[in-house]
């Protein structure tokens, strides 16, 4: 089942006998295009750096896709150099916030003023025109 289906959803990495290893929150702004947004990755601080804040953002970013999304964006605080670098791997790249009015026009406002980004982050975006550079499906090198 698409976990994107609806406005709000939440994934969630649990491992047995540990309970809730992370999470995420994520949303679809609904209308054509549909447009994706995350905007709340967390991972238990003994579990970082393993793996799992790349594997909910991964499902996400599929069930974003099967969903019908193909831009997706996403609110890092400017200073959370291990987030920004992580999302970089899998394709965003900093936007300037008008983007949406440029992209969506009227619509791009609302969605924008829904986001509700802080002053202190970072507005990423993703466009599933091309498939993920961390993308298990992304040939690597030799």
């Amino acid at each position: 089942d698409n976990p994107f289906n609806h406005l709000t959803a939440s994934r969630i990495a649990e491992e047995e006998g540990e309970g809730p290893l992370g999470f995420l929150e994520g949303r679809v702004f609904r209308g054509i295009p549909p447009v994706g947004y995350v905007y709340f990755v967390a991972v238990r601080p003994t579990h970082r750096q393993r793996g799992v804040a790349r594997a909910l953002i991964d499902r996400a970013l599929e069930g974003f896709r099967e969903g019908g999304v193909r831009d997706v964006f996403a609110a890092v605080p400017r200073d959370n150099e291990a987030s920004l670098e992580l999302f970089k791997t899998f394709g965003f790249r900093e936007m300037p916030r008008r983007i949406l009015r440029q992209r969506y026009r009227w619509r791009g406002l609302a969605i924008e003023m829904q986001m509700v980004i802080a002053p202190h982050e970072v507005l990423l975006a993703r466009t599933f025109a091309h498939p993920s550079p961390a993308s298990p499906d992304v040939p690597r090198g030799p």
